[in-house]
């Protein structure tokens, strides 16, 4: 499939009642989900009424009543995160540090190629200048959102750890960002940075995250893990209010118009407050499976986006919520995949599970009612267990079927289990490390420090090592006494493998790195524009001329390597994200977004089984 971005045709076209479609086109760019169908990440509105929605491979939505919908592929199948206004004009960022602009919303140009370094999460204007943050510590300003200039890191962090800054807000005063080091970033000017500490009134040793934050009648208001809300009136101390145990918020937002907050969250959650305190929710269960990434307001209307192409406008005062479109249904995330030998199983957003029993060609589905996302899975020890958000862990001892919940106590977010030599390992935010050694029964805990958060494990037999965002590596020999080791990077590590005489790891921006031991890492320049999702390697039982190590990326990029040193593109026949792959009985199954799978032999020749794109 190619992927070469080249611009077909750019047609200026008048923004009428009937909201016409795609207004650019991109060679590579057709066999993407529809717009409707592919999810949302970030909305905001300008001084004229119209609203802005960004999200996956390229794409921006554009309407002034949340009913009809005018839509702009851009020229990358790249994700966009986060878009702001300022007067009529609109700037977005996205993955890769790619900046689009945009003088009244219906034509966009890139202001800012794509860079290796980092990835762009939020923007945002304080009437004077844009200022955008992201990963590996990412700040760049601008006067007119056009020429960019990005701020060499002035700050200092007190854990001499380059952070990611994971949300950003003006104040009237100041830009406030948190970063995923339980630190916080402030600058009158959007170029002059100082670091600080935050803390909170509830001490917890399995750490202090916050999510997204707001500001609004003279104080921040933040999501935590676990469904809580945080507020402080300095951005320095911060108290619990209100916990949602059934909740995963995603983001908040300040509603000028109704002088109130809003909390939106996974399962089309939206819950109100007036003072940021109390929090009641306005949405009935079950709206949608997918969840409500961001919120706009102009006026009298509100518009809700996310996964799926979600949308949601919610009517001013009364809070009633009206749901434009629900999510494509095939628009599940399947975040990642295991097996057993015979039984393959997947996991995914709303608590979907997957399952194969003739190696992938079939499979049946259902969905786990009271879970939210299942970002990971693993087998081992005669069970399959599975982790996610808010400390959730669940496993399986009947192939999948069946499910519960052990009872651990930990409100963290768990990103990825692995299970080798008889014993389970789990990480998570703030540092969190888990082992069993009776299959996912019960759960022994470390944290480390810094207190990052940890993406993946593996054990070689010998070894544990953990990799987590910032580039940060931690090894173990007995799995309770961890060490920190340099690993050349500063990028987000995401998953990890040992392939029988070395670890491999993935990560953000084209990132490979590789160890004999855990200890000493070298770079490998893989030259690839993607963020690896994930690393798998086969048993002997590979074909000779195909390829033992496969590494999977977004837009349904994936490389084959012998030997983790020289890799090579191969076309996966999908162009939605890859989020994880798994080798079984002789063939690779990968799978990733809107429920596509995909399988090969070799890892060179790949067959789509389920999803369309």
């Amino acid at each position: 499939m190619k992927r070469h971005l080249v611009i077909l045709l750019v047609m200026c076209m008048l923004f009428t009642s009937c909201f016409s479609m795609l207004v650019i086109q991109a060679e590579g760019l057709e066999d993407l989900p529809a717009p409707q169908d592919r999810y949302l990440w970030s909305i905001a509105a300008n001084d004229n009424g119209l609203f802005a929605a960004v999200g996956d491979y390229g794409i921006v939505r554009l309407t002034e009543n949340g009913m009809d919908w005018k839509d702009i592929q851009l020229p990358t199948d790249s994700q966009l995160n986060s878009v702001a206004s300022r007067g009529i004009q609109f700037v977005a960022v996205g993955d890769f540090g790619a900046i689009y602009t945009s003088e009244e919303g219906y034509d966009w140009k890139e202001v800012m190629p794509p860079k290796f370094d980092y990835n762009l999460t939020s923007v945002v204007s304080n009437g004077k200048v844009f200022a955008a943050t992201g990963s590996n510590g990412a700040i760049l300003y601008s006067e007119d959102g056009y020429n960019w200039v990005k701020v060499e890191r002035t700050y200092t962090s007190y854990k001499e750890t380059i952070p990611n800054i994971t949300s950003l807000v003006w104040n009237g005063s100041v830009f406030y960002a948190l970063t995923d080091l339980g630190t916080s970033l402030i600058s009158e000017n959007g170029i002059d940075w100082k670091e600080q500490e935050i803390y909170t009134a509830v001490e917890s040793k399995f750490g202090f995250s916050l999510k997204n934050v707001t500001w609004g009648n003279d104080k921040f208001v933040a999501t935590g893990e676990k469904g809580t809300i945080e507020v402080s009136y300095d951005g320095v101390y911060w108290k619990p209010v209100f916990q949602d145990e059934k909740a995963s918020f995603r983001n908040i937002i300040w509603s000028e118009s109704e002088n109130g907050f809003y909390a939106t969250g996974t399962r089309g959650l939206i819950s109100f407050s007036k003072d940021g305190f109390g929090w009641d929710r306005i949405t009935k269960e079950g709206i949608s499976a997918y969840a409500i990434e961001d919120m706009a307001i102009f006026k009298d209307i509100a518009i809700g986006i996310g996964g799926g192409g979600l949308i949601t406008r919610i009517k001013y005062l009364e809070h009633s919520v009206e749901v434009v479109n629900a999510g494509a249904n095939d628009g599940y995330q399947l975040y990642d995949v295991t097996t057993d030998g015979k039984i393959i199983v997947a996991v995914g957003t709303d608590g979907r599970v997957r399952r194969s029993t003739d190696g992938g060609l079939t499979w049946s589905y259902f969905n786990l009612t009271t879970i939210d996302d299942l970002v990971d899975i693993d087998y081992g020890g005669g069970a399959f267990v599975a982790v996610g958000p808010g400390g959730t862990i669940i496993r399986s001892t009947d192939g999948g079927k069946n499910w519960y919940a052990p009872v651990t106590g930990y409100g963290n977010n768990i990103e990825g289990v692995t299970y080798s030599n008889g014993k389970f390992i789990a990480v998570g935010s703030n540092g969190l490390i888990l082992t069993s050694d009776n299959a996912g029964a019960t759960w022994s805990d470390n944290v480390v420090s810094p207190p990052v958060k940890l993406n993946k494990g593996e054990y070689n037999g010998r070894t544990y090592v953990v990799v987590g965002n910032n580039g940060k590596i931690f090894t173990s020999t007995d799995g309770v006494n961890w060490t920190e080791q340099i690993s050349g990077t500063t990028k987000n590590l995401t998953s990890v493998v040992w392939d029988g005489s070395k670890f491999i790891a993935v990560g953000s921006n084209g990132t490979i790195i590789t160890s004999p031991d855990g200890i000493t890492w070298s770079t490998s320049v893989s030259g690839f524009q993607t963020n690896f999702t994930d690393i798998t390697v086969t048993d002997n039982t590979w074909i000779i001329g195909g390829y033992r190590i496969i590494a999977t990326g977004l837009s349904g990029k994936t490389y084959g390597s012998n030997d983790g040193i020289k890799w090579f593109p191969v076309a996966s026949q999908v162009s939605t994200n890859l989020n994880g792959t798994v080798w079984c009985n002789g063939k690779y199954v990968s799978v990733g977004c809107h429920e596509c799978i995909t399988i090969s032999k070799d890892g060179s020749i790949w067959t789509q089984v389920l999803g369309h794109y």
